[in-house]
């Protein structure tokens, strides 16, 4: 819940993709899980949803910036 304040102050210094994807990737890759998912899971199903989650709000970001 932290990470709301800090993107609603970055609103007005960065686009809005941007805020997107510091708020989907800020709360999906934390120290936290990568500590606690290789525990329950395969590193490697770990490392392609790490990958996979870094990689869609980047994409979905870039095209929020660009559409207009």
């Amino acid at each position: 819940m932290p990470d709301a304040f800090i993107a609603r102050s970055l609103a007005g210094a960065s686009t809005e993709g941007g805020v997107l994807s510091f708020l989907v990737i800020g709360q999906m890759i934390d120290i936290r899980n990568f500590l606690l998912l290789p525990r329950a899971f395969h590193r490697r199903i770990v490392v392609l949803a790490f990958f996979i989650t870094f990689l869609l709000p980047f994409v979905l970001g870039v095209f929020i910036n660009y559409r207009g």
